[in-house]
């Protein structure tokens, strides 16, 4: 049988592997993300946001301390409480300017996973849900800890409630260009929140090894900062083209007149 801590012996090469991985996630990243975009600022704003990230990811290696992206409220955390509500702003705008109840609550569900964020809630209502016997029988069942499947049942209502929103004030909205502009952002929101979830199942289930140890919690948090980036850059360009709709709407009915 492999044995992962045999393998990956030698803590300078996996440490340099493991680097230029997520590096390499990184560029992956921008060159899937510039396809959701349609503007050049918007794309300049993704490459120049997904740099920050690197530098961040490099900063946690020379420094750590409050340059850890895996700790909470550290440099890298608060650049990601400032991107999520930098989606929220793009969005709320949009709603007010086509008076949409669909991209308000987008908005208001950007707000709420900076405040889950900011405040710990996942954790916290993880943990007073690992006592139950539901988070024990998913805890043998998936090899993981009751906390995180604790956590995994929060974000199933909630998403689920989210999820019910969404879908009926999808059906209630009349206009085509908010329905795409929810479809786009739904797509990158799911695409994220799988890449994280699945790593960190993959990370508790191989706990014990070190691959497990030094890649896959570096790499969820990484990859949740990179996925970060991308929403705000896709929510910007989002609000560059429903500016240049509504500009070119009223140059037409002008012209028309």
């Amino acid at each position: 049988m492999l044995n992962f801590n045999d393998l990956f012996a030698g803590e300078g090469f996996f440490k340099a592997a493991n680097y230029g991985l997520l590096i390499l996630c990184a560029i992956v990243l921008f060159m899937i993300g510039k396809n959701f975009l349609n503007t050049k600022i918007t794309k300049r704003i993704l490459l120049i946001l997904v740099l920050a990230d690197v530098i961040f990811l490099f900063l946690n290696l020379i420094f750590k301390g409050n340059f850890l992206i895996e700790k909470d409220r550290t440099y890298p955390e608060i650049f990601r409480y400032l991107e999520t509500l930098a989606c929220s702003a793009f969005l709320w705008k949009m709603s007010l300017k086509s008076k949409s109840q669909m991209l308000a609550s987008f908005s208001i569900f950007f707000i709420l996973l900076f405040i889950d964020d900011c405040f710990t809630l996942h954790e916290n209502i993880g943990f007073l849900m690992s006592g139950t016997a539901i988070a024990t029988a998913g805890s043998n069942i998936l090899h993981v800890r009751s906390n995180d499947v604790g956590e995994m049942a929060y974000f199933l209502m909630l998403g689920v409630f989210f999820l019910s929103v969404g879908i009926y004030s999808y059906c209630k909205e009349k206009v085509l260009w908010n329905r795409s502009v929810a479809e786009k952002i739904t797509k990158v929101m799911l695409l994220g929140g799988f890449i994280s979830v699945g790593s960190d199942m993959v990370n508790q289930m191989l706990r014990n090894t070190v691959i497990a140890h030094h890649f896959f919690g570096l790499f969820q948090s990484f990859s949740k900062m990179l996925f970060l980036s991308l929403l705000p850059a896709v929510c910007m360009d989002l609000f560059i083209q429903s500016k240049n709709i509504s500009q070119q709407a009223s140059e037409t009915t002008m012209v028309s007149n």
